[in-house]
């Protein structure tokens, strides 16, 4: 069976879409010459169809870049619409902040700047429509962060998930492409198998995966959240910083303000407690030299929020406390650990 994406058949769709704006066509000579990857006009189209289709007023991106996208977005959402976008590079921040400027369009568009995985732990908005395109080997926890706020009917959308062909290739791979093309496929199993998703792949661009909520917001968070912690020896180290807040959000959730707030805590529980492993791992490695510190800081930060939540959860009902042991912590391995030091 013939390709259909033929080169003539891509040159003939091309002949077909309108002209961009005199910024967006500014914007994609830029990117051109600068080497800084876009999202491509068919995916940028579909898109917009997508959220207007879907009456979308609230939708997140995660990946700014230069805000191409982010403009499209805002200008297909309703003037009451808003679009939250993400974006941790400090090169990228400025040339965004001009182009969301020049747009006319501001009054639409929150940059959020910093690490996208500690922004979504703090979130607290629910979303009509994701749109998913960062760092692909991020791809995996950001999709697990972020998909507790999507709205039940709402659409989960990620760019390049084809990865130039090379997901669905069976021939020896570029050797700068063999660990994305392998994150990329994990992603895809796993977009696929969601249970609060129902998935499909539209072979247009680079591979545009579209995904519909089933369920309600916190409703499938209980099944997805032990996921988070599966690839600590990746996660920035400085999240132990917060570790300040937990003690705070463990109050917040035992006086049953917001299920998020429970999300939040347990993540910071699991994260500290694999972390000591990745840190161990890391010590195994006779060339590095510099975790000792570490360690040390995060024993400390362990007994410290350990202390904490048995104080806390000493004077809660006992189903609380059941709750939050069985439900959160007594999972594989961390399990055990995690009861004796409560």
């Amino acid at each position: 069976m013939p390709d259909i994406l033929t080169q003539e058949t891509l040159k003939y769709l091309a002949s077909l879409r309108r002209d961009p704006s005199p910024l967006l066509k500014e914007m994609e000579i830029h990117a051109a010459e600068s080497y800084i990857p876009i999202l491509d006009k068919d995916s940028a189209s579909l898109l917009e169809i997508l959220i207007k289709a879907n009456k979308a007023r609230t939708v997140l991106e995660i990946g700014t870049a230069i805000a191409y996208s982010t403009i499209r977005i805002a200008a297909a959402l309703p003037e009451n619409g808003i679009v939250y976008t993400i974006e941790k590079s400090t090169d990228m921040i400025p040339i965004a902040l001009n182009n969301i400027e020049a747009s006319g369009l501001a009054h639409k568009i929150k940059l959020l700047k910093g690490d996208a995985m500690r922004i979504l732990l703090k979130m607290d908005v629910s979303f009509d429509l994701i749109f998913l395109d960062a760092d692909k080997e991020d791809y995996s926890r950001l999709f697990q962060f972020s998909i507790p706020l999507l709205k039940k009917g709402g659409l989960y959308l990620v760019d390049n998930l084809l990865w130039h062909g090379y997901t669905s290739s069976n021939e020896d791979l570029p050797p700068k492409y063999i660990r994305s093309t392998a994150l990329i496929r994990e992603f895809n199993k796993m977009f696929f198998n969601t249970p609060a998703l129902q998935a499909s792949l539209v072979p247009v661009g680079d591979g545009f995966g579209i995904g519909f909520k089933l369920t309600e917001r916190g409703e499938d968070a209980l099944k997805e959240l032990h996921n988070c912690y599966k690839n600590f020896d990746t996660i920035a180290l400085d999240r132990l910083e917060e570790s300040q807040d937990v003690l705070r959000l463990l109050e917040l959730a035992l006086e049953g303000e917001t299920e998020k707030h429970f999300e939040e805590l347990c993540f910071d529980a699991k994260y500290m407690i694999g972390l000591g492993g990745s840190i161990a791992k890391a010590e195994e490695n006779p060339e590095i030299h510099s975790y000792g510190t570490m360690r040390e800081d995060l024993n400390k930060t362990i007994v410290k929020f350990l202390n904490g939540l048995k104080e806390i959860l000493s004077v809660a009902d006992e189903e609380t406390q059941l709750y939050f042991i069985n439900k959160y912590l007594q999972q594989e391995e961390e399990g055990d650990e995690m009861e004796d030091l409560l």
